[in-house]
């Protein structure tokens, strides 16, 4: 039993170190961010020794001709980057696991190809396949008719990205904060409401606001005491105090009525 316990534990062994480096070498590839698109320049016809030019006639020491940056502007002459290529597209941890996979094994890449053949996917097929494709997501729109899309890779097609922006609204008369026109100004079109409160209620108002897309109600102003026959409704009834109805003495009996509206008796 206990023969056949190490047995297993030393193939489990074997199976994880094949499968670590076959992800060194490029024979499995490793999902990363950003990592080297082979796929395209595969399929593109570009050969492998334009990049990694010397490795038919590498042997077990020397270079891991890996691409530098000057061999990558060669094709790519307007960078978006001015960061050494290799630091993003084939990460530093890349090169650290190849060059050990270069000083732990013994193997020479001018042993299996053929001078200046370059066809490197016989044994490295993995490098054509999708698995690192980077979707693109595309922005469009602004306000309420904001939108995006994203490319999509299925069965080796590339559906690009088609972004449609949304309808825009008549107008953006609603305070919520929301370009609903899509003009990139949100409720610029809204109507400041001064109508609440009646008389002079009314006319000494607080305004609605909005602001940041949170709207302030309008608030009425503050009723005072009465002034008869002015025309003006200080106590914002609804109308003007006739001074008729007026008991200045508060006997009961109103100014048109009592004979002496200064004298309660």
């Amino acid at each position: 039993m206990t023969s056949r316990l190490i047995a297993v534990v030393a193939f489990v062994a074997l199976a994880g170190s094949i499968g670590a480096c076959a992800k060194i070498l490029g024979l499995e590839q490793e999902q990363q961010d950003w990592a080297f698109e082979h796929r395209a320049h595969v399929l593109e016809g570009i050969n492998c020794l334009e990049c990694h030019a010397g490795i038919q006639e590498a042997g077990e020491t020397g270079p891991l001709h890996l691409p530098t940056t000057q061999q990558c502007v060669d094709c790519h002459q307007d960078p978006h980057d001015p960061s050494e290529c290799g630091d993003c597209h084939g990460r530093e941890r890349t090169r650290r696991a190849a060059a050990t996979a270069k000083e732990r094994m013994r193997f020479s890449h001018g042993q299996h190809s053929e001078a200046g053949a370059g066809d490197c996917v016989r044994c490295h097929v993995n490098v054509t396949a999708d698995d690192d494709y980077a979707p693109i997501t595309v922005d469009c729109g602004v306000g309420a008719c904001a939108s995006s899309d994203t490319s999509t890779c299925i069965d080796g097609v590339e559906t690009p990205a088609d972004c449609i922006p949304g309808l825009p609204a008549a107008d953006d008369a609603t305070c919520d904060g929301i370009d609903d026109d899509c003009d990139g100004v949100a409720d610029e079109n809204y109507v400041v409401d001064s109508s609440c409160g009646t008389g002079e209620c009314q006319n000494n108002n607080t305004p609605s606001t909005c602001v940041g897309g949170v709207e302030t109600a309008c608030v009425p102003g503050t009723p005072s005491a009465e002034i008869c026959g002015d025309g003006i409704d200080q106590d914002c009834s609804g109308a003007d105090l006739s001074c008729g109805s007026v008991d200045v003495d508060g006997d009961g009996y109103s100014v048109d009525v009592d004979c002496d509206d200064t004298d309660p008796a």
